[in-house]
């Protein structure tokens, strides 16, 4: 199935954090902007990608089939499962046993949209009693390594 994930567990909520110098200034893609080495505070790694550790969940994306929304294979999505859930939220969802990242729209008529590349005219998931679909969360984080 197109734009699944691994589910590889809760956030700990460990009492450690990490915090990285942070210098507000935008940077123009394509040529450096130099901010003449000043630091203009500190950004808290596990609270800006995180907010709630016992509610968090980790995955790992499967294939690149979810590129035209930036989230390639390798990387890992963050959903919380405490998060209400709001028409166009990018969700992790159990399908017929696999997890995928799907589109969630509200209203009358509940669905999961397909937002993988080829697979757009993929008929919608309905969502309701008789369906075999559970939403884990809204995606709220996807983090990416470069090396």
């Amino acid at each position: 199935m197109a734009g699944e994930v691994d589910g590889l567990g809760p956030v700990r909520d460990d009492p450690r954090h990490v915090s990285l110098a942070l210098a507000e200034e935008d940077i123009a893609a394509g040529f450096p902007v130099p901010n003449g080495g000043r630091i203009d505070g500190e950004l808290d790694i596990n609270d800006f990608l995180v907010g709630s550790p016992s509610s968090t969940y980790v995955f790992r994306v499967r294939g690149d089939d979810l590129c035209d929304i930036g989230i390639m294979g390798g990387d890992y999505v963050l959903a919380d499962t405490a998060r209400a859930l709001v028409s166009g939220d990018t969700v992790v969802a159990k399908v017929e046993g696999d997890y995928v990242v799907r589109e969630f729209h509200g209203g009358r008529r509940p669905c999961l949209i397909s937002r993988c590349l080829g697979n757009e005219g993929a008929a919608p998931i309905p969502l309701g009693e008789e369906s075999e679909v559970e939403i884990v969360g809204p995606v709220i984080s996807v983090v990416r390594r470069y090396r």
